[in-house]
């Protein structure tokens, strides 16, 4: 796998309506719609908000039965993860390993409605017809989530069927729906499925609700702590993979930096990568490596407000589509980049965040060592990403380029700043209380 997979996710992003996927959906699972097991429900059609993402179409959905009802989400892969069975298991294991683990995150739903022969059916016949006027009618929101994508209007003439081939005991299915982006003599993909529970709170963004106080940075990076040790428990063969967005890949986006247009900006990139080459790769042997969620940002971070208080506390982590096995220090580095966004003080705010992943899960020397600098790879990673993606992909340029801006400040602000300044003031943090990063 090369970075042409970034190129090949944009072209291959599902390119289908919410009632499509409602229709497809209806045919292969049973979903309940309150707490208990035997209380199933239908989709509330008029409910379907499409949520942001980069590469794939999510759709939250309501399923009612009379006084009692449930949100969902129906996601539908890229079509490149869909052709990779092993992912997407790896995947399922992930989020049922970290519920198991005291980590609140989306669970994959089982299919129960499939023919015997292992293919959906209308009744009438194997495609679902689609109104080309309907892709706005059933999208009357986009709200801002780390695992969607905004307001859609794609439209197809005909949405065929498939199963998935081989094992059955999976939690997706496929959706075959045509190529857009020019794929060559393919004319369709088949995308895999899948119906995910829905965590409830409020992403962890920072807004008048969900205010980025010190002791909030430090319970974030607490949760982050509690991630890391339920992983150490994980391993799923799946996870082993080459990914454009692993910080050990960062060398790779220097075939996309061109489409930085601000020449400033790209050399920051270079100076970026040649410290990468410099600082990290001759220690890289030695550093601990496990499975990753790989994308814990603010996005990506589910949070609890106290209603009197006003105390947000962490409660659920979303979005697994950039797992894999890497270097365990990512996870947090990662996660620091993203928090450091659009702050007063980026240097002060990692500081407080990284005290709390430490009270939980301490770094060792040298991993420490090399935060700043894997914190700006992430940083370069996603700006240098943002603006390909958003050439590749304009009807979707502002999410694509939300980290843009804040991302080349907190750039300049940890260069400025420098390794041994950002070093010293994480040994330093102001003190707070332990506190407990679970409700």
């Amino acid at each position: 796998m090369s970075s042409d997979e970034e190129a090949r996710r944009k072209r291959e992003k599902p390119h289908c309506t919410a009632a499509q996927v409602i229709a497809f959906v209806r045919t292969r699972w049973k979903l309940t719609s309150g707490d208990g097991v035997d209380i199933y429900g239908d989709i509330d059609d008029a409910s379907a908000t499409e949520l942001n993402s980069y590469d794939d179409r999510n759709f939250r959905v309501r399923v009612t039965n009379g006084a009692t009802h449930t949100q969902y989400t129906l996601k539908v892969h890229n079509g490149v993860e869909s052709q990779m069975p092993q992912l997407l298991a790896a995947q399922s294991g992930i989020m049922r390993h970290l519920n198991s683990h005291g980590v609140p995150a989306p669970m994959p739903v089982r299919p129960t409605a499939t023919t015997a022969a292992g293919t959906a059916s209308t009744g009438q016949s194997d495609t679902v017809p689609v109104d080309a006027n309907q892709s706005e009618s059933v999208l009357p929101e986009t709200i801002p989530a780390s695992d969607g994508q905004s307001e859609s209007t794609a439209d197809a003439s005909a949405v065929k069927l498939d199963a998935p081939a081989g094992d059955r005991d999976c939690d997706w299915e496929f959706l075959e729906l045509p190529l857009t982006g020019g794929g060559g003599a393919e004319t369709h993909r088949r995308h895999a499925v899948r119906v995910l529970t829905w965590v409830h709170g409020e992403i962890a963004e920072q807004s008048s609700r969900v205010v980025h106080t010190p002791a909030f940075m430090r319970s974030i990076g607490a949760f982050i702590g509690d991630v890391s040790t339920a992983l150490e428990s994980f391993h799923h063969v799946g996870a082993e993979r080459w990914h454009l967005w692993d910080n050990a890949n960062v060398l790779s986006v220097r075939q996309l930096a061109h489409a930085v247009d601000d020449l400033a900006n790209r050399a920051t990139v270079e100076q970026v990568l040649i410290d990468f080459e410099t600082k990290v790769l001759p220690v890289a042997g030695g550093l601990r490596k496990g499975v990753l969620q790989n994308d814990a940002n603010d996005q990506n971070i589910v949070v609890q407000v106290g209603d009197a208080s006003g105390e947000c506390i962490p409660v659920g982590l979303l979005d697994f589509g950039d797992m894999l096995v890497s270097w365990r220090v990512n996870d947090i580095a990662i996660s620091l980049a993203y928090f450091m966004l659009g702050k007063e003080d980026p240097v002060g705010d990692a500081a407080m965040m990284l005290a709390g992943f430490e009270s939980t899960f301490p770094l060792t020397a040298n991993e420490r060592r090399l935060l700043p600098t894997l914190i700006a790879t992430r940083l370069v990673c996603s700006c240098v990403c943002g603006a390909y993606s958003a050439a590749a992909d304009p009807a979707n340029q502002t999410y694509l380029l939300l980290t843009q801006k804040p991302g080349w400040a907190a750039l300049s602000a940890i260069r400025t700043a420098g390794d041994e300044a950002c070093l010293r003031s994480s040994q330093r943090p102001q003190r707070f209380p332990t506190l407990n990063s679970k409700p």
